[in-house]
């Protein structure tokens, strides 16, 4: 199998382009496509839509006959990835429409760690607020 062009695999974008052009040759279906680009991207850049190779990679080195327990522990990482990153998606685009100016600041690693952990500060709050005995134990 020789690529048509070659395409360097290092965005979303140049990924999209890659798999569409091996998804007929390979037997991949679109949502096959969506799934192996999405579980493949950096979810500590994700604004950015970085993919990170080694786990591009592992969807296509790994047997999936179902016969150990890699493959099993891979598709729910997987899974789990796949969770984060479309809750994380949602969340950032919620908070894109709320920014009035200055919208290339969710490309900046201090927009995005603080998009990153904001769920779970609301979270640990909301808990804490309405048990007094955990803040005593926390202090």
């Amino acid at each position: 199998m020789k690529p048509k062009v070659q395409t360097h695999v290092w965005n979303a974008k140049s990924l999209e382009t890659k798999l569409n052009e091996l998804k007929e040759e390979i037997g991949l279906t679109e949502d096959d496509v969506t799934i192996i680009m999405f579980t493949s991207l950096d979810s500590d850049h994700l604004t950015n839509l970085l993919v990170l190779p080694s786990e591009l990679l592992k969807w296509f080195t790994m047997n999936f006959a179902g016969e150990n327990r890699a493959e099993q522990d891979f598709l729910e990482s997987k899974l789990s990835m796949w969770l984060a990153t479309t809750t994380l998606a949602a969340d950032v685009i919620e908070a894109y429409k709320k920014l009035t100016s200055d919208r290339e600041q969710i490309m900046t690693s201090e927009w995005w760690t603080r998009m990153q952990y904001s769920r779970i500060g609301s979270i640990l709050a909301e808990k804490l607020k309405n048990n007094d005995k955990l803040k005593t134990e926390l202090r």
